[in-house]
């Protein structure tokens, strides 16, 4: 035994060793990674790789920095729009080489990135979008309508049908299983809560749903008018003839430039620079464009003593329940979180102003409440704009009116103003399908109130009901 007790001590050391000798490790090659300014050449184009979602920003997750070697590259609005102005001005930057494919990403945060393109094109340098094997859809093409030429190859997808929303509902299914949804909301256009209640959306929801997407639509259509010069009769129409989804129709119809794959987009770029077979295009990629400072790329200085702070109120607004992990990341709207943001400001005599960037569905309504107070102190000291992203709904909202101003871009979602409580009792399913029954005891008459296996009982309605 001694012997073993020995043994299982010289091991556990020898693990924590290893860790302690990991985590030095890291420490080691995080304060080692930061590479110097990279050097641009005369005559070199910026590529941006712009795929999936444009979030406001990247969140930082140093674990994830370490050891992949592209998330520089992930382009947000924050790097996109710091990129763009520092290309605009920069001699050494002839023109942008935009490759992107599918694009998912809200209608807003599509409107801003469109917005710090045009700002770019006012410096004359070249704008060029080309796609890949997966081809463009309805949002990356919106983006290359402000192209000087858009490229693709011939044999891509081109998703040019119209848009569409579907919501699943869930209340056939929840009957024939035996589970009854308790809920309890006030609001007729809180929709979040018609799939359990409801087969199909209600009249005030299929409102709301048609308002989103026809903006989203005109937005999209306006785009097309000015690349093409098409009225909006002939690109409804087209949209309702090109649902094959062939870039070859793109091309005819004037909505493609040039059928070309990227080595043939490469060898325009060198004719435009004037340059010849032999010579190498000089080109920096997005993340390593981020490392060049503002004052290399001969942008105008924002004075220091008159200062700005965004404040960052990304994700579900939650309690923080301490699962951010050893490495940290973000993981949402905490109290702790903006806290702490506020905090690094707060005696900050520089910063003059706080914008308060929200993009969140909601979520908790206490904690809501207490970001809500936190960012009125902090008006107390100074302006405190709120800027709503992608959505400021239910609880986003909330925390968005502590601010002195609220500004919205057209196609932020600033609606769902509600609250509701969602339950569900199973007892039909345990006892009747399965046939699985509950016995225990209870303290006092309402302890098993969140069960979830007995419905709620008149006066615990009324509670519920008197707390939404």
């Amino acid at each position: 035994m001694k012997f073993f007790q020995t043994l299982l001590a010289a091991t556990l050391g020898t693990l924590i060793a290893l860790f302690l000798i990991f985590l030095i490790l890291l420490g080691v090659i995080a304060s080692s990674s930061g590479e110097p300014e990279p050097f641009v050449r005369q005559n070199t184009v910026l590529t941006i790789n712009i795929s999936g979602d444009i979030p406001s920003r990247t969140p930082s997750d140093p674990f994830q920095d370490l050891f992949q070697t592209d998330t520089g590259d992930k382009v947000s609005l924050h790097s996109l729009r710091s990129n763009l102005r520092k290309a605009a001005a920069d001699d050494r930057i002839a023109g942008i080489w935009v490759r992107t494919n599918f694009v998912a990403t809200s209608w807003a945060n599509l409107e801003i990135a469109y917005s710090y393109f045009e700002e770019f094109k006012e410096s004359g340098k070249f704008l060029y979008f080309s796609t890949d094997d997966i081809g463009f859809n309805e949002q990356s093409y919106f983006l290359a309508t402000l192209a000087d030429s858009v490229f693709s190859p011939s044999e891509t997808m081109f998703e040019f049908d119209g848009f569409v929303s579907q919501t699943n509902y869930y209340k056939n299914m929840l009957e024939k299983i035996g589970i009854e949804p308790q809920i309890i909301r006030v609001g007729k256009y809180k929709s979040a809560i018609e799939p359990y209640l409801r087969d199909s959306a209600s009249p005030e929801s299929k409102e709301q749903t048609a308002r989103l997407i026809a903006r989203a639509t005109n937005i999209f259509i306006s785009a097309v008018e000015r690349k093409t010069g098409k009225s909006e009769s002939e690109i409804n129409n087209l949209m309702n003839t090109m649902y094959t989804r062939d870039v070859k129709q793109a091309y005819e119809n004037g909505l493609v430039d040039m059928l070309a794959y990227p080595s043939e987009v490469e060898n325009i770029i060198r004719e435009r620079l004037e340059l010849s077979e032999s010579a190498r295009l000089n080109t920096v990629s997005f993340g390593r464009y981020t490392r060049v400072t503002e004052r290399s790329a001969g942008v105008e200085r924002n004075s220091t003593t008159n200062r700005i702070a965004v404040i960052f109120a990304d994700g579900i607004i939650m309690p923080d329940l301490g699962g951010g992990g050893i490495f940290g990341g973000d993981t949402g709207i905490s109290v702790e979180g903006i806290k702490k943001q506020l905090d690094e400001i707060k005696d900050d005599s520089n910063v003059k102003a706080i914008v308060l960037h929200v993009n969140s569905p909601g979520g908790s309504a206490s904690t809501s409440d207490m970001i809500w107070h936190m960012v009125r102190e902090a008006a107390k000291d100074r302006p405190v704009i709120a800027s709503i992203g992608s959505v400021a709904a239910s609880g986003g909202y909330y925390i968005a009116m502590a601010a002195d101003t609220i500004v919205a871009s057209p196609n932020s979602i600033t609606g769902s103003i509600g609250v509701f409580n969602l339950m569900f009792n199973a007892q039909e399913m345990l006892n009747d399908r399965l046939g699985i029954t509950l016995d225990g005891v209870k303290s006092h008459d309402h302890a098993d109130v969140l069960s979830m296996t007995r419905p709620f009982t008149p006066s615990e309605r009324r509670a519920f009901e008197a707390s939404i």
